[in-house]
């Protein structure tokens, strides 16, 4: 074997050698992690280098592409010091989660999110226990709607705490790191109430065992039970996956989610999402007016709550149907690939000029956000529920990226969009012109106070 031979056998032995122990070191800086790899992630713990690097990855992101619209800079600056400060090499994936979160909140943006990594998703999905029981949050106290425990707490119980974790702390927490635009709470609000269990496991507590205080609804006496945790798949469905909005949606619903009612003094189009097909969304749409018309119904009531947003084309569509002549609907300055929406929007064939009602919750972000803004700019209805999530002007088309250690999953928002809006105020929901809002006992019962309340407007007319 000639010499040059071996010096090229010895170099290509060398590169397989390292390449190797490349793999065994899970591929990050040559240290060996293989062992830790191994370990469920729930118990997993990251280098303080990882968490540095990770975080660093987190910071330039959000500094060099977020068009912090609604963010005080200097207070998100000091906050980065601050969080950063928190790292210890002892923290786990929700640990570190607990570290960036905050500062996901204070860029006050509904679009720009941090979750959880796919592995630890799919570890609570498998493996993780939650409370078990539904609640809801009402004036900040915590109600339970529904036991899924064996001690039978009574729906209507009030709690005190869980694992010695006051009601009010607990709520507190949630919102100081969920995200919104601007000073909107409602929507943080509806978020608490879909997905309590997963917040308060992610946010501040990954027990298996719950020490829960509280009151039953007949009773004033302060009483303790100790709750095993439930699975996962007894409190949300496996149809649910957690999405860039930070909430767990049903996106084969939402796909589908449009409706109509037609009755002889008043006809309901339930447009609970804009993610539906835009053919399908425009069938349901051109029918609804269409009878409207037909039937010279004196009313509508058009159902927007639970509407998180998607793409304008539909939205357009359905505004079409209320304005009486050309109105524009983006700004000159939306991003380019809307070029079509910044044109005058013309009145649709069956513009309707009736009364309308218009229901709205925390949830209607986004596109439904700037529907309700242009709708109520031009008081073309009559709003009723609580505040919007959203409104005329956001940032979004949120860009994903991966943490490369922890692979927690950040979504940054990179672009503006607004409305031709006036009269509202930057960093707040439309707000109705009648806040209704569930009580208690609407929730236990099923009733929906927000349409009873638009039915009696339209009753005593």
């Amino acid at each position: 074997m000639t010499k040059s031979r071996k010096i090229v056998l010895l170099v290509l032995a060398m590169i397989t050698a390292t390449f190797i122990l490349y793999l065994l070191s899970g591929g990050n800086n040559g240290l060996n992690f293989s062992s830790r790899n191994q370990e469920p992630i729930s118990a997993r713990t990251y280098p303080l280098a990882q968490l540095q690097q990770d975080f660093k990855q987190f910071q330039d992101t959000i500094e060099n592409k977020h068009p912090m619209l609604y963010t005080n800079e200097d207070e998100l600056s000091k906050l980065f010091e601050k969080q950063y400060a928190l790292l210890n090499s002892d923290m786990n994936e929700l640990d570190f989660y607990r570290v960036l979160s905050p500062i996901m909140a204070k860029l006050n943006c509904g679009h720009s999110n941090i979750i959880i990594s796919e592995e630890y998703e799919d570890y609570l999905r498998e493996k993780g226990r939650l409370l078990p029981f539904k609640v809801k949050v009402i004036d900040d106290r915590i109600f339970v709607i529904q036991d899924l425990s064996a001690v039978g707490l009574s729906a209507g119980t009030e709690i005190k705490s869980i694992n010695s974790n006051p009601a009010q702390s607990i709520i507190s927490i949630f919102l100081a790191n969920l995200t919104s635009d601007g000073a909107n709470q409602t929507r943080k609000y509806e978020v608490v109430n879909m997905q309590f269990n997963d917040l308060y496991h992610n946010l501040i507590d990954s027990s298996e065992s719950f020490v829960v205080t509280y009151v039953d609804p007949q009773g004033f006496d302060l009483k303790e039970a100790t709750l095993p945790g439930l699975a996962v798949s007894k409190i949300r469905g496996h149809n649910l996956e957690l999405s860039s909005l930070g909430a767990y949606l049903d996106w084969n619903l939402l796909k589908k989610d449009i409706s109509k009612e037609i009755h002889p003094n008043y006809a309901l189009l339930n447009a609970k999402s804009f993610l539906v097909d835009s053919k399908d969304f425009k069938q349901v749409t051109d029918e609804f007016f269409q009878e409207v018309a037909d039937k010279q119904i004196p009313n509508i009531i058009i159902d927007l709550r639970g509407n998180w947003g998607g793409p304008p084309k539909s939205s357009v569509l359905l505004y079409s149907y209320l304005i009486q002549q050309s109105e524009k609907y983006f700004t000159k300055d939306a991003p380019f690939y809307y070029y079509q929406y910044k044109k005058a929007i013309e009145p649709a064939e069956n513009k309707y000029d009736g009364n309308v009602y218009i229901l709205t919750d925390g949830i209607c972000f986004s596109t439904t956000g700037h529907l309700a803004s242009l709708l109520k700019s031009h008081n073309l209805g009559t709003f009723i529920g609580e505040e919007t999530g959203g409104s005329f002007l956001c940032s979004g088309n949120a860009r994903s990226s991966t943490l490369r250690n922890t692979r927690l999953r950040l979504y940054c928002s990179v672009d503006t969009y607004q409305v031709e809006a006036a009269g509202l105020t930057a960093g707040r929901g439309v707000m109705p012109d009648y806040e209704v809002k569930p009580s208690l006992d609407d929730y236990l019962t099923g009733n929906d106070p927000v349409k009873q309340f638009a039915l009696d407007l339209i009753d005593q007319k």
